[in-house]
């Protein structure tokens, strides 16, 4: 384990059992049952998320990364047969799939740990357009019309705070604009989280958008057309109180 656990770190010594029903008060407390022990580890897979000891969400990226990475040779042969309407239909399916699965928990990673999928996607969506390798980032998504990496996560988060949130929480600086409240926290890596970035995201587009009376179907339009007139730069100053 490295450093930058702090003290939330175990001790070197720290042993977790799990104790079965034959154990007693006294071999519990003193830990000389023959139960299993637990092993400590840096990282687990829970349910295709890579939850990592610092919870940077680095081990899940550069997973995720492998797996958009193998998707270029597929569309390196599909664009000889396929168009452009098909292609993306196919992308949707195989490569956005993979990038919105549970994003809200791993998309408000720090940029420098995105940047190697952000790369991967960017080079999947360059192929499937013949564009050359260094096609500028900012006019790849306004031809292609595909959401970044961030972007995404900031059009899931919204959607996902959409469908949980409470009318009586609601904060209203008048009758007209109602507004989500955001929970208040310190720690930059709570901030990151779900539980922060939802809200916060949330609030922004609902002042921006008034997207709170809106259904899914609407919302899910309006936020796909506000953040396609998004720049890299603009997405990620958004996103700055949060990452």
């Amino acid at each position: 384990m490295n450093t930058t656990c702090g003290a939330t770190k175990p001790p070197d010594n720290f042993r977790l059992k799990i104790h079965s029903g034959s154990c007693n008060e006294v071999d519990t407390i003193s830990n000389i049952c023959n139960c299993p022990l637990l092993a400590q580890t840096d990282t687990h897979k829970y349910l295709g998320i890579i939850i990592d000891q610092n919870l940077n969400w680095a081990p899940h990226i550069t997973f995720l990364s492998k797996r958009v990475r193998k998707l270029i040779y597929l569309f390196k042969n599909l664009r000889e047969s396929a168009d452009l309407k098909l292609m993306i239909r196919i992308y949707y399916a195989l490569c956005q799939s993979l990038l919105t699965y549970c994003i809200p928990v791993w998309g408000g990673a720090g940029s420098t740990h995105l940047l190697d999928l952000e790369r991967a996607q960017r080079a999947v969506i360059k192929v499937m357009l013949k564009k050359p390798r260094l096609y500028p980032t900012d006019k790849l998504y306004k031809e292609s019309g595909l959401l970044s990496v961030r972007q995404l996560f900031i059009f899931n988060s919204v959607l996902r705070h959409h469908k949980t949130i409470d009318p009586s929480s609601l904060v209203s600086q008048n009758r007209r604009q109602p507004r989500p409240r955001v929970p208040s926290y310190n720690l930059q890596l709570t901030r990151s989280q779900t539980y922060y970035s939802g809200p916060f995201l949330y609030r922004y587009f609902n002042d921006n958008l008034r997207i709170f009376p809106m259904c899914r179907t609407s919302l899910k339009t309006a936020l796909n057309q506000s953040l396609k007139t998004l720049t890299y730069d603009s997405t990620e100053q958004l996103l700055k109180p949060v990452i």
